[in-house]
């Protein structure tokens, strides 16, 4: 264990609807939009750290390092799903299921890399020339490599879609 504190909040938009349609059209009015772009649910996330430089004997020592991670997830929740057709009801509930098994994963990408970030504090070793700048380029690197992964995991997928996201 690794002792970094995590802290995921959800918030979920209402979707309404009695079609295919009508519950595809509250989700692009309500759903999360970043970036221009627009989603039937989105993770966001980030990891925060820290730690001491301690001089013992000429040799800079990390002391007391942390890391947190804060994740956001937007997720749709059907509020009229019993006026619609079983079928329907059972497809769109099915997709919920997944998108939320997606998002999921989002957050176990950020919790892994809160790890890294704080495996990595624990792992540099006392030297004259260590310096803030440097450890959090070291940290910052562990970080941007799930963050590489976590893009290729969504493009690989299809934001979900190959996953049976699709409503």
């Amino acid at each position: 264990m690794s002792n970094v504190e995590v802290r995921v909040s959800k918030d979920f938009y209402p979707v309404v609807g009695s079609t295919r349609d009508a519950v595809l059209r509250s989700i692009d009015e309500k759903g999360p939009h970043k970036g221009g772009d627009h989603f039937v649910a989105y993770t966001s996330w980030d990891v925060t750290w820290g730690f001491e430089l301690r001089d013992v004997r000429g040799l800079l020592h990390v002391v007391s390092p942390f890391a947190s991670v804060g994740a956001h997830v937007i997720l749709p929740s059907w509020k009229d799903k019993t006026k619609a057709p079983k079928d329907l009801r059972e497809h769109v509930e099915k997709s919920i299921d997944a998108i939320q098994k997606h998002e999921s994963e989002h957050v176990a990408m950020a919790i892994e890399a809160g790890d890294k970030a704080l495996k990595k504090l624990r792992s540099i070793r006392p030297a004259r020339d260590l310096d803030r700048k440097r450890i959090d380029g070291l940290v910052g690197a562990e970080i941007a490599a799930i963050q590489k992964r976590e893009r290729w995991h969504d493009k690989v997928t299809k934001n979900g879609i190959t996953q049976g996201t699709w409503i």
